[in-house]
């Protein structure tokens, strides 16, 4: 019966009719099946906050317990997170990551480290974001661990650790994630270039392509530009397509980052 109720409430939901999903998943009594009551209690939760009853969605995700089912409490904390970082009560939500443990739920841990590490950052304690970015791991999450490895090379540029910075960048593929290997590449150019390595430079910037992230490209191919019009290479310059100065992304990726919520 739980899990049939589960099912219908996903079903109603989906067809966006939210106030019955929300009537169904009540019906779910934590005597029928322990897991599927917090599920259903998590997906409570997640259609409340999406139609704006903020607070009742709080609720709601504060009554799931790490004894019900580890994953749906690891979502239910991850969400109050997020939840308490848009309402900028950066104390609460750094307590609610804090809580999610990598048995829990691997991705849900490796998000809330990602997410602790940025707002610490924010707050310039780069040793703790450094711990928190350092923590996760690549079984958690390829994605998460990979912004959190271009983050940390990030940090460290920031306070001068330059090689350090460098090998990060270096380990970055393009299977991980275009964009992240795209801008890595970016910045890898601008240090060789800060260092004089002009040769080195290009070619980190001849390696992104345009598929990777166009507007890095945009850049990288602006600042190949820029240096071989330094050594009186104008015509070659002139044969770039689009030589645009566009925005720099070389920038800490400083948005809280969200998990996609699937509906039990």
């Amino acid at each position: 019966f739980a899990k049939a109720q589960l099912t219908l409430g996903k079903l109603l939901h989906e067809n966006g009719d939210n106030k019955a999903a929300i009537s169904v998943w009540r019906n779910i009594k934590h005597s029928d099946n322990i897991e599927t009551y917090a599920k259903a209690k998590g997906n409570i939760g997640f259609v409340l906050n999406k139609i704006n009853s903020s607070e009742e969605a709080l609720r709601v995700w504060e009554s799931i317990q790490r004894n019900e089912y580890p994953p749906a409490y690891a979502k239910a904390q991850l969400s109050i997170g997020f939840l308490l970082e848009k309402q900028d009560n950066m104390e609460g939500a750094l307590r609610a990551w804090h809580r999610i443990k990598r048995s829990d739920d691997p991705e849900s841990y490796s998000t809330a480290k990602l997410n602790i590490g940025i707002l610490l950052e924010r707050t310039d304690d780069a040793i703790g974001a450094l711990e928190a970015w350092h923590s996760i791991r690549l079984s958690d999450s390829q994605r998460i661990f990979t912004i959190a490895q271009f983050n940390i090379g990030l940090v460290f540029k920031k306070i001068n650790k330059i090689e350090e910075a460098l090998s990060i960048w270096h380990n970055i593929k393009r299977s991980d994630d275009s964009k992240l290997y795209a801008s890595a590449q970016l910045n890898i150019g601008l240090i060789l270039k800060d260092k004089e390595n002009a040769d080195g430079a290009v070619d980190a910037w001849r390696s992104i392509e345009r598929s990777d992230y166009l507007s890095v490209y945009y850049e990288a191919q602006f600042n190949i530009g820029k240096i071989l019009i330094s050594i009186n290479c104008k015509k070659a310059f002139l044969k770039l397509k689009n030589p645009l100065l566009l925005q720099a992304n070389h920038l800490l990726m400083s948005h809280i980052v969200m998990r996609k919520y699937a509906i039990y």
